[in-house]
């Protein structure tokens, strides 16, 4: 079987939450990725502590981005004007 793996940003997540859908997204087969720094994001009440949920019983996972990832990536969207 293939495997599909899903990165999200804040959005998304937002969105899914407003219309009651976080679970059965979650119940899709699909690997699913985001950051801390989206996490931070969801700032309205409920949002951050649900989606949390799901890195607390496997079904999201957010690796931690280390200084020199996070220069890395400070570069790459200073050469792509981003």
């Amino acid at each position: 079987m293939k495997r599909i793996v899903v990165v999200n940003d804040t959005n998304v997540f937002i969105d899914l939450y407003d219309i009651g859908l976080l679970e059965e997204f979650f119940s899709l087969p699909w690997e699913v990725h985001t950051t801390d720094f989206v996490m931070l994001e969801l700032l309205r009440e409920g949002q951050q502590n649900l989606v949390s949920g799901y890195i607390d019983n496997g079904k999201l996972r957010v690796p931690v981005l280390e200084g020199e990832e996070l220069l890395e990536i400070a570069s790459m969207c200073q050469n792509h004007n981003i």
